[in-house]
């Protein structure tokens, strides 16, 4: 078959053309130049950067957020809700989204996405947070719904963003990474500084909120600007000119059995797909000349439901297994604990701080970690699978810190905070290492099917670690509201007011001089009268019922109360 008989009915690429919109210009009508043009002031690599904190922020507001919903939904299990809401989704959304990426273009995919956060953010802090307008009964379902809003338009965003992103040379794709794990620690510290500065808690979650939604805007813009700058449209033709190419040249290529037929190019991942650190457009080299850019054979395509496609996925698992398995693992200990029972850990000296500060330390943590996997080391898949397996005698641990639910076996807020940054620092080495270095272990041609099925291995691993942290929460039964566990003062009936350190001491003296003079106290007494003068309760009465609260107080911390 000739290059211009070119036939229509033949099958789709998985890749829909970021020029595929009639606003938009052609970029393969651009000239190439001979080496790409710089990107100026890194305005690509802050805009991806911000785009892969936008795309991850809207979920994690709402999971940051857990001391306003555990206070205004005491009888539900919030961060569990949520997390497993928004896993389940985001499944579901990464496959129907393979098969809809050659229908809806770049752009509008993207467009989705952050309307879909801008307006589920504006509407939940006007609606939800800042009047109640829902009863509490059906804000909890409006909640969660808006959750699952949100876990469709990110992953929508996500799968679109590292498709875009492998037209650019590698560092490009490592800082949409770099974006997600910031994304955490970002929201982490804006929680802890509203609460901090704003001592009214609905007031202070409102303007949380509002700065996310300042966050997602600012995210969007740099992206509408960086799509314009010489570039991204230059890396954008190279990839177009590429694929065009590709189709162009395997339309005659002649299989075995002597049938003639097209062999599609692809090179977007049509699902979340942090592996591709290596550009499949990468034209960062000295030449860039079209026709030596290597082309991928029959057996490699990328087409799903030929047999050639599946034959290159099972050759691609049997190579890798080891890295799927240690990814699926590290996120199923992850999301067994975090966010939910991690959020359920309390403590009745920072009472409503307790669960902020547990995902600031976890978010620190794990951004650490994802900075230590870069330093080079020769991991190899033994010690991967060694590492995500041995998180797990963490997880007993935690939930000892709410287990049971009044009386906790290991209580005080040092133990959880170190459990927690133990957590975060080994989820940040195990969750990346394996993306990181699976990819490697496959030829170029393969990279993509192996950032997919690490990918599906990530999902899996989240979906069976949410439902896992249900079952938790279920197991260790319904949670306890904070004033029910902690120690209301007084204990005794009298007096009413927890005496001060003032009148401890005139108590302590009286008691003392008391037993020095060995005085009976009687109202007509002049050494009475004079010892008075110490302590504000003058009768024996009076004067033993206060030793009697103080000792009440003591007893109770030691034996009834866990702070």
């Amino acid at each position: 078959m000739k290059g211009d008989d070119r036939d229509d009915t033949s099958e789709p690429t998985l890749y829909a053309p970021l020029k595929k919109n009639n606003n938009e210009s052609d970029f393969s009508d651009i000239t190439i130049s001979p080496t790409p043009p710089r990107d100026t002031n890194n305005l690509v690599y802050l805009s991806l950067l911000s785009c892969g904190i936008g795309f991850i922020l809207p979920y994690s507001s709402f999971i940051v957020a857990a001391d306003y919903w555990q206070d205004r939904f005491k009888e539900n299990s919030v961060a569990i809700d949520m997390s497993l809401t928004y896993i389940l989704t985001a499944c579901c959304t990464a496959f129907a989204n393979s098969l809809t990426i050659t229908i809806i273009p770049f752009k509008w995919r993207i467009m989705l996405g952050y309307t879909i956060s801008f307006m589920v953010l504006v509407f939940i802090t006007v609606c939800e947070v800042a009047f109640h307008v829902f009863s509490k009964t059906t804000a909890y379902h409006v909640c969660l719904l808006a959750v699952l809003a949100v876990s469709f338009g990110s992953t929508v965003q996500q799968s679109s963003f590292y498709g875009f992103s492998s037209a650019f040379p590698n560092k490009y794709t490592q800082a949409l990474m770099a974006g997600e794990s910031v994304a955490g620690f970002l929201v982490s510290t804006n929680r802890v500084l509203t609460k901090l500065l704003i001592a009214d808690e609905r007031l202070s979650t409102v303007i949380f909120f509002m700065t996310s939604i300042v966050y997602v805007s600012i995210s969007f813009v740099l992206h509408k600007v960086s799509m314009k700058t010489p570039f991204v449209r230059f890396y954008l033709s190279q990839c177009s000119k590429t694929v065009q190419t590709a189709e162009f040249n395997m339309e005659s290529y002649v299989s075995d059995d002597n049938t003639s037929r097209k062999v599609p190019m692809s090179f977007s991942n049509p699902l979340y797909n942090p592996s591709q650190v290596e550009s499949s457009c990468d034209t960062t080299s000295q030449s860039l000349e079209i026709d030596k850019i290597e082309l991928q054979g029959p057996s490699t395509a990328t087409v799903g439901g030929n047999s050639g496609g599946i034959r290159s996925r099972w050759d691609v698992v049997k190579t890798i297994y080891p890295y799927m398995t240690s990814i699926a693992i590290a996120y199923f200990v992850t999301l067994s604990l975090y966010p939910g029972i991690e959020s359920e850990i309390i403590s009745c000296n920072l009472r409503s701080w307790m669960p902020v500060l547990l995902m600031f330390t976890f978010n620190t943590a794990d951004v650490i970690g994802k900075i230590l996997a870069a330093i080079p080391y020769p991991w190899t898949a033994r010690q991967l699978i060694l590492l995500s397996t041995l998180r797990i005698i963490i997880v007993p641990l935690l939930l000892l810190c709410c287990a049971p639910r009044k009386r906790p076996i290991i209580h005080g807020e040092i133990p959880s905070f170190a459990f927690t940054a133990v957590f975060g620092l080994t989820n940040g080495l195990s969750g990346s290492l394996p993306i990181i270095l699976a990819p490697n272990k496959v030829p170029s041609s393969l990279k993509e099917i192996a950032g997919n099925l690490m990918t599906l291995s990530y999902n899996l691993g989240m979906a069976f670690g949410s439902i896992m942290g249900y079952l938790f929460d279920r197991i260790l039964g319904e949670a306890e509201d904070i004033t029910s566990v902690c120690p209301v003062f007084p204990y005794a009936p009298y007096p009413a007011h927890m005496p001060t350190t003032t009148e401890k001491a005139k108590t302590v003296i009286t008691s003392t001089l008391f037993s020095m003079l060995n005085v009976t106290t009687t109202a007509a007494s002049p050494e009475s009268t004079l010892l008075s003068s110490f302590d504000p309760v003058t009768s024996t009465s009076a004067s033993f019922s206060t030793l009697y609260y103080e000792s009440t107080i003591i007893s109770t911390t030691e034996n009834d109360t866990y702070l």
